[in-house]
């Protein structure tokens, strides 16, 4: 499936597409039988958890929406809805849409949804961490050696390679994988 175009109706008040009102009015108008029970924004993923309702059991699958605003052309807001028995490559989806899930039927799906859970559980480690916590990561055959951090102007942690000057984001972090150094020892464990 493509993408699909169209005219935005919902916006913020400093005029950019409310991403999130624009998909859950699709799942609530376009998609006929199924309920919304529950949905949230990822960056530009949107991530919901449907209820089918014409049917006995009433199972409750989850649905990813890539979503794209371009504003230089007629139709301004984009979309493509990916289901999760299509295996999404987008694995960012929270607990508390997966936790609303029914038991799943096939193995993509129990496949996406472990991804997510690792996802949010690695992304939790790294927060848990407490400032001045350091890990390394491995990026292109090249070690960098991180540092829990608050930047002057910035009120929430980044992770910095000070040696270098280089920012890392979490979700780079979570895909190249890090260890943890322990401070009262030279030894370093696997997060």
């Amino acid at each position: 499936m493509g993408w699909t175009g169209t005219r935005a109706v919902y916006y913020y008040k400093n005029g950019t597409v409310n991403r999130k009102k624009e998909c859950d009015e699709y799942l609530n108008t376009c998609l006929d039988g199924y309920e919304l029970m529950r949905s949230t924004m990822r960056g530009t993923t949107y991530y919901a958890a449907i209820r089918k309702i014409k049917e006995e059991k009433q199972p409750v699958t989850g649905v990813v929406i890539l979503t794209r605003v371009d504003n230089s052309e007629g139709l301004n807001f984009f979309y493509k809805v990916i289901t999760e028995n299509m295996g999404p490559a987008e694995t960012k989806c929270p607990d508390s849409i997966l936790d609303l899930l029914t038991e799943p039927e096939s193995d993509i799906t129990r496949d996406w949804r472990k991804t997510c859970r690792e996802y949010n559980q690695q992304k939790r480690v790294l927060a848990g961490f407490h400032m001045g916590t350091q890990i390394t990561v491995i990026c292109s055959e090249k070690k960098y050696l991180l540092t829990k951090s608050v930047l002057r102007g910035h009120s929430t942690p980044q992770w910095i390679c000070w040696p270098e000057r280089t920012k890392f984001r979490v979700d780079d972090i979570i895909r190249l994988g890090f260890e943890k150094h322990r401070l009262d020892t030279s030894e370093i464990t696997s997060a």
